[in-house]
């Protein structure tokens, strides 16, 4: 009987993996450098891969990519402190760049190449493993999901950004949905809680709804979600102004499947807040 825990033939081909270059590794200038960060530096060139195939590149033609801390903790198993830890210690060999766009857009994270960076810094420290679960998150980045990167030699030079396949591609045109869907909700919602972070999390629970909405002919979805947005918008109660006091926000409209078609159908319909009848015209008038 075949066992199943051994490597049989061409099967190790059935995988996708990351890479992390053997430069990193044998190279004495990036002896001192934490294994997580090296790690970590993989990870970002595997999004650069994707960027480049989606012509993610800023006016200079440099191309960057997004990574969330969050995702980063999910992806590594560590706490927010560690996972900041990492980025300072790639940024002090000068192996990305860092640049904030402000206004709760996603920070661009340029990577580097590491084949021409200067000498080893003298500051750099080996990161902790510091794990701390009830650090606040106030990140402004958003996820991504992207393909490999592969090592500059002349075997893989001609394979040095793969293709990406097709459930990579989706994830990225679920991202451009969720971040399009987000945006409409924090200019017609600006008196609720704002959405900060594109979360994966939030990315899986957006579409889910989005391709019921579709499967239900609700066409076209970004146009049904503007109309929610507008009722949130209008309602005394997810404004918080009734008894309770209690505030909607974004979050709350997936925490069940069916509460964005209830809320379509008017089952959250109260008195109308004091925008409430330019919102109820513009909601007559775009839906």
């Amino acid at each position: 009987m075949k066992n199943n825990t051994y490597f049989y033939a061409q099967e190790a081909d059935l995988f996708t993996f990351y890479r992390i270059p053997k430069e990193l590794v044998k190279n004495t200038k990036f002896k001192k450098m934490n294994g997580d960060s090296k790690l970590l530096y993989g990870l970002l060139l595997d999004r650069n891969s994707l960027s480049i195939k989606n012509n993610w590149v800023d006016e200079q033609n440099r191309v960057f990519v997004y990574y969330s801390r969050e995702d980063v903790q999910e992806d590594l198993n560590v706490g927010n402190q560690k996972a900041g830890k990492l980025f300072a210690e790639l940024k002090e060999y000068g192996l990305i760049e860092e640049v904030r766009q402000g206004l709760h857009k996603p920070n661009k994270i340029y990577v580097k190449k590491f084949m021409e960076q200067p000498s080893t810094p003298d500051n750099t420290r080996t990161c902790e493993n510091h794990i701390s679960e009830d650090v606040k998150i106030t990140s402004q980045e958003v996820g991504k999901s992207h393909a490999n990167y592969t090592e500059n030699n002349n075997t893989e030079n001609n394979n040095e950004f793969t293709k990406v396949n097709s459930c990579e591609s989706r994830a990225e045109e679920d991202l451009k949905i969720t971040t399009e869907i987000i945006e409409k909700y924090n200019e017609v919602c600006s008196e609720l809680p704002s959405v900060r972070d594109i979360t994966q999390s939030r990315v899986n629970k957006t579409m889910k709804v989005y391709r019921q909405l579709e499967k239900l002919k609700y066409n076209p979805p970004d146009k049904v979600f503007k109309a929610v947005f507008l009722k949130m918008r209008m309602s005394k109660f997810m404004n918080g102004l009734g008894k309770s006091k209690w505030r909607a926000n974004y979050d709350w409209l997936f925490d069940e499947e069916d509460r964005i078609i209830r809320i379509l159908e008017g089952q959250y319909d109260d008195e109308l807040c004091e925008d409430g009848d330019i919102g109820r015209a513009i909601l007559d008038r775009e839906v």
